[in-house]
């Protein structure tokens, strides 16, 4: 008897969700500090203009630094969220995740991490678990 893949999906969407909800707390939030820095050099520019005029290739300098280093401050929270939505970050994989749900919930934390465990291993076409033992953590 073979266990279908709905055994597993309420558990698989349950961490999808998670997993978009910490993306979108990053995405926010690095953009939030982005934005905060770029007004905090753009305030330290116009400060030290009012007490010293740049000539124009001094200025256009600051200016290429001002715009590169905004944007690989602005790119890294993007590039996070979509690593962390698309499951390609460890910190952020079902199993990393099965283990803060178990340091909050530790009477199901186990289950779910041997749950989990063991569905990775029977998708594993060398490996010597069915789904039907990967399926016992979930029950009951």
């Amino acid at each position: 008897m073979t266990i279908p893949e709905n055994v597993f999906s309420p558990i698989a969407r349950k961490l999808d969700g998670l997993r978009r909800s910490w993306g979108r707390f990053i995405l926010m939030n690095g953009l939030i500090r982005a934005l905060m820095l770029i007004i905090g050099i753009a305030f330290l520019i116009i400060t030290v203009e009012g007490f010293r005029y740049f000539a124009c290739p001094v200025r256009l300098i600051i200016m290429k630094f001002v715009i590169g280093f905004s944007a690989i401050f602005i790119a890294t929270p993007i590039i996070l969220f979509f690593l962390i939505r698309s499951n390609r970050m460890v910190a952020y994989s079902n199993q990393s995740l099965a283990k803060k749900i178990g340091a909050v919930f530790p009477e199901i934390g186990d289950r779910l991490m041997n749950g989990i465990q063991l569905y990775e291993m029977s998708l594993d076409r060398n490996g010597n678990f069915s789904r039907e033992l990967a399926s016992i953590p979930f029950k009951g």
